[in-house]
């Protein structure tokens, strides 16, 4: 399923704000998956296992993409869902899969990927950098 622009660019809103309004709009707009996709990507398993058990296959293949995994990488592929395989792609750098998003009037999944990948990397920073700040008595 290709989500509208809208919600896609609510989906980033909520990411980058953390505001409640984007995240109750994406609620009332019925769009729960998209919400447990995101809490799956940062490390809920909890939000990954509902995704499968409420048979959002694709969804739960596109975390599994964004960690690296080729086997939901193909699936995404086979199962015509090229734009959420890109999207993960991008999360990872890769300039052509953006490119390719772009270019297929699909730059708010690209945008999606350009807030993931921020978000990760400020993530991995904080448990690096905290990590450093203890002694070794900590």
């Amino acid at each position: 399923m290709i989500y509208s622009k809208e919600i896609i660019e609510k989906l980033c809103e909520w990411l980058v704000t953390k505001a409640a309004g984007p995240y109750n709009y994406l609620v009332d707009q019925k769009k729960t998956e998209l919400i447990k996709m995101i809490e799956a990507v940062y490390v809920s398993d909890k939000s990954f296992e509902w995704l499968f058990q409420n048979k959002f296959v694709v969804l739960a293949a596109f975390v599994k993409a964004v960690e690296g995994e080729s086997n939901s990488m193909q699936f995404l592929l086979k199962n015509k869902a090229v734009h959420w395989a890109a999207t993960a792609n991008a999360i990872n750098r890769d300039r052509n899969a953006e490119a390719f998003l772009k270019k297929n009037n699909l730059a708010h999944y690209a945008r999606l990927a350009e807030v993931i990948r921020e978000q990760l990397e400020k993530r991995s920073d904080q448990g690096f950098f905290s990590s450093m700040h203890k002694g070794p008595y900590s």
